[in-house]
């Protein structure tokens, strides 16, 4: 079974998702730096589920950090920013694989995730967009 990393600071978020993810392996961090203690003790790691803003590092350097340390991990990124074009290409460019907008609820985030894990194939850019 895949485990789910989600990088969140705001504790009702957090308690929300882990509910929501309960059939999954989820553990949690609240900044990059403990992202990457996370990473490097549970290899299993398969998703990361970051918020757009990350303690400790710019998104970019974050997501380019993680996939050197493995090219197979998918990376959504949950944004409260307005959806936009120029944001998605933004985050295609970071070779983000999904975005979700906040608020989002339980069903739009597990079809979300269900699709990922079981249709995706990596690394062909995602254009599904949860709002």
């Amino acid at each position: 079974m895949t485990t789910i990393l989600i990088v969140e600071t705001d504790g009702k978020i957090i308690e929300r998702m882990v509910k929501w993810l309960s059939k999954y392996n989820v553990l949690v961090a609240n900044s990059a730096k403990d992202a990457f203690s996370l990473l490097s003790r549970y290899p299993d790691i398969g998703l990361i589920i970051t918020q757009q803003f990350i303690e400790g590092m710019e998104l970019d350097m974050f997501v380019a950090k993680i996939h050197q340390i493995d090219k197979k991990i998918y990376v959504i990124v949950s944004s409260s920013a307005k959806p936009s074009e120029k944001l998605q290409r933004g985050f295609r460019a970071m070779n983000i694989d999904a975005s979700v907008y906040k608020p989002f609820n339980a069903r739009q985030l597990t079809s979300l995730l269900s699709y990922i894990l079981t249709e995706h194939p990596k690394r062909s850019l995602l254009e599904l967009n949860i709002v």
